[in-house]
């Protein structure tokens, strides 16, 4: 979840309001790439939304729209002849929220990135960006090479200062490169990063970190959490306002597991034993089994760790893709990858949310309207395994 400064109490106070009666608000704030404030519109937002998605290269879009006829963002240029130049300027968008038990204002930051596009036509701008990633997701023609030996998190946080990135929190880890480690100027070094970070800690264990950006704009390297951060349930005090569709999806199964040295060798295989039903010969046709092989690269040359990385990638493949989508009351602070828990009036499921959308529009930020009269919603896609 997004860190918002409150206490404990005042937490719980916060998250049992969002799903009662409280007035919510939506503030644009411009701002030049290093984080300074150029303009703010804290009333006239009339449509737009954040839309989330883990499984891009860029996590956060925006697209918003804002009467502003005094210019308070200073994106209306002067005439076709000196336009207003956007592509050095962010946005921050942060959803406002007042909840009468608590007596203030939460501001709970659900997008902050580069503007990729601004039109102003009569007073009304409107506003597309991309998360701050997307400025490492081409060639910056910055190259720097890394010393075998070195803390692969010190190499993500060197690289990001060198880029100009001063919004960062870095947690230590104490994996170490085997080899030189080049970043290559012609290449978009955000891919490179974040294979870095995915070959850190113990993916068995549940402890393999994140490298994204947070609402806030600023780079983090963390572990997760598997603590449940939100119940979605329907009823009285509840946020879900839909019955959960639940599908699934067996494309990502694996049933052959290969460890690959760095040298190429294999040092270990797995596959899954005959009694599972996406065993090779279970899969098979005309008796001939069907392998579906996955190939895993390692730093390590020790065989029984090479051995125990393939029986965990096995176990974590060998299941079928589950997806829930569902609509509920807006949950602001919801990070991806949170773990959530679905309650539905058969079944509940614990599971890491991957994708939402978060509404903005007048009837939060011009009217401040209730949330208990206009129900706004956001739609969620999360992402679990089941056998």
């Amino acid at each position: 979840m997004i860190p918002l400064g409150l206490t404990a109490g005042e937490g719980y106070v916060f998250e049992v309001g969002l799903c009662r009666d409280h007035a919510v608000s939506t503030t644009v704030t411009v701002m030049s790439m290093d984080h300074k404030v150029l303009g703010v519109a804290d009333v006239g937002v009339i449509s737009g939304q954040v839309d989330v998605d883990s499984s891009q290269d860029v996590e956060r879009t925006c697209q918003v729209e804002v009467l502003d006829p005094s210019n308070r963002l200073g994106l209306a240029g002067s005439g076709p002849t000196q336009p207003i130049i956007y592509v050095n300027k962010m946005i921050q968008v942060t959803y406002d929220v007042l909840i009468p038990t608590l007596g203030r204002w939460v501001h709970v930051p659900v997008f902050t990135g580069p503007i990729t596009k601004a039109d102003e036509t009569s007073g009304q701008v409107s506003i597309t960006a991309s998360g701050k990633e997307s400025l490492l997701t081409t060639s910056t023609s910055m190259s720097a090479t890394y010393k075998k030996g070195s803390r692969k998190s010190d190499i993500i946080a060197s690289f990001l200062q060198r880029s100009g990135e001063t919004q960062r929190q870095i947690t230590a880890w104490p994996d170490r490169t085997a080899a030189d480690l080049t970043i290559s100027g012609a290449d978009a070094p955000w891919p490179v990063l974040q294979s870095l970070a995915h070959t850190l800690g113990n993916r068995s264990a549940g402890t393999d970190p994140w490298l994204g950006y947070d609402g806030a704009g600023i780079c983090r390297l963390k572990s997760h959490s598997s603590a449940v951060q939100w119940i979605f349930h329907p009823g009285d005090g509840g946020s879900i306002t839909s019955a959960p569709k639940v599908s699934a999806d067996e494309s990502a199964m694996r049933n052959y597991v290969r460890v690959i040295s760095s040298d190429s060798k294999v040092l270990a295989v797995s596959h899954a034993p005959a009694s599972d039903p996406f065993s090779a010969a279970n899969l098979g046709r005309g008796g001939v089994p069907r392998y579906v092989r996955e190939d895993v690269q390692t730093d390590t040359t020790d065989k029984k760790a090479a051995q125990k990385l393939a029986d965990s990638t096995r176990d974590a493949l060998l299941r079928a893709a589950v997806s829930v989508e569902f609509e509920s009351l807006i949950v602001p602070h919801l990070e991806p990858r949170d773990v959530i828990r679905v309650v539905a009036p058969t079944w509940e499921w614990d599971l890491q949310v991957t994708k939402f959308t978060i509404p903005l529009g007048a009837s939060q930020a011009m009217s401040h309207g209730r949330n208990a009269q206009i129900r706004p919603k956001i739609k969620y896609a999360a992402r679990g395994r089941t056998r």
